[in-house]
């Protein structure tokens, strides 16, 4: 009981010891803070207007890449009976896709700034971490319109159109 009774004795010893040390221990006050101030958010870059006028595209498989702040432009349906929807991050940014099921018969719905979509079979959005313009890719029975420039073509196997941001080569 003697061995027991002094390593008792010792372990309140440092506990006190250690709350005594905490005690006398202040936090600086705001002014002698030397940590550096939070940076702010990031100014984002000014968009490609490319996508901005009327414009309509159907095709089996879309996909849509741009640089950060692609997520800002672009919206797409959540029709979970339909489609299976998949999001992940991946080395180069952040990943969705969407999925036809089997069984499934409607298309999947979707908007980049003026242009309506619809992809029957598959749509994946990438927005990626670097620096790199908005590119649209359909392949397989792609038809679409543009309204400004009275464009259309269709059926196609594939359509691809990019945009650059303003200032970009």
């Amino acid at each position: 009981m003697g061995s027991n009774s002094f390593a008792f004795r010792r372990f309140v010893i440092s506990g006190l010891v250690a709350a005594t040390t905490l005690m006398g221990c202040t936090t600086p006050a705001a002014d002698e803070r030397t940590a550096a101030p939070l940076a702010g958010p990031a100014v984002p870059r000014p968009f490609t207007d490319r996508f901005l006028g009327e414009a309509w595209l159907v095709a089996r498989a879309i996909e849509v890449e741009g640089p950060l702040g692609l997520l800002d432009h672009i919206a797409a349906g959540q029709d979970t009976q339909s489609f299976d929807y998949r999001a992940e991050s991946i080395p180069a940014g952040y990943r969705q896709t969407w999925t036809r099921r089997a069984d499934a018969v409607n298309g999947l719905r979707a908007q980049l700034d003026g242009w309506a979509l619809v992809a029957t079979d598959r749509l994946v959005v990438l927005e990626r971490f670097d620096e790199v313009s908005v590119t649209l890719r359909a392949a397989g029975d792609v038809t679409w319109f543009e309204r400004a420039t009275e464009t259309s073509g269709g059926p196609a196997t594939e359509h691809s159109v990019v945009g650059h941001r303003p200032g970009t080569p």
